[in-house]
């Protein structure tokens, strides 16, 4: 999954999902009223452009092709949703859509076990593959994807129950907003710079520091004239 972390960062973001923000204001102009105010439509406005991203990771008796020097992810190709059950995959934040398939490859297993995320004990190896038990760890455990939402999402349970599938967290974004002084308390211009918060199951796979820095920045006009309908206007995307 040598790139994993680069795909993720790279895409565009179309899905609601749960998300943490961080906001930090630099607004002297307008009153302790207004920053609540600020701070709730900004939120608001920016919480359909959140996501989540997850691993799909079988457990108990699984066969997984043997790995490489390196982990790696693929785009799949057309067709990819006929994935073998037995491989690891990435899917966004609504379980469906654009996937990131891993090959299963074992290197991938023996970091997250290094990383204690998993028990992974090998059963027998041959030229081409490894069988193995998988189980999360209780360490593991605290990234089961239900925990870090807040909606019931039956295929979740249904995943675990046919299929010995477990979803876990690997990475959500957040957004850091800016609130540039003004002269009115009636217009506001900010400024959300998109990051990635990233958990130990891509830190096991990359070294962290990429995700730390901020990818895009979303320029916001908040029209305060309307009290009971303020009006949040994205004025431009650009890279950072």
């Amino acid at each position: 999954m040598l790139n994993m972390l680069s795909n993720i960062i790279s895409r565009s973001i179309v899905t609601v999902g749960v998300f943490a923000m961080t906001v930090i204001y630099f607004c002297t102009a307008c009153s302790g009223g207004n920053y609540a105010d600020v701070e709730r439509v900004v939120r608001n406005h920016l919480e359909p452009y959140k996501e989540l991203y997850a691993l799909v990771l079988q457990t108990g008796k699984v066969t997984l092709p043997l790995g490489g020097k390196y982990p790696h992810v693929t785009h799949p190709l057309p067709g990819g949703t006929e994935t073998p059950i037995s491989n690891v995959w990435i899917v966004n934040g609504n379980y469906m859509g654009e996937t990131y398939e891993c090959h299963g490859c074992d290197s991938c297993m023996i970091r997250y076990r290094d990383a204690g995320l998993i028990t992974y004990n090998v059963i027998r190896r041959d030229s081409a593959s490894v069988s193995a038990t998988v189980w999360l760890t209780e360490k593991g455990k605290q990234y089961l994807i239900e925990r870090h939402i807040s909606e019931f999402h039956p295929i979740i349970n249904a995943w675990r129950r046919r299929e010995q599938l477990e979803v876990v967290l690997v990475a959500k974004e957040k957004f850091d907003v800016e609130i540039h002084p003004s002269d009115t308390t009636a217009v506001y211009h900010c400024k959300a710079y998109r990051k990635l918060e990233i958990t130990p199951f891509i830190e096991a796979l990359k070294p962290a520091g990429e995700e730390a820095r901020p990818d895009y920045m979303r320029r916001l006009r908040v029209d305060f004239k309307s009290k009971e309908h303020p009006v949040v206007t994205c004025t431009e995307i650009e890279s950072v």
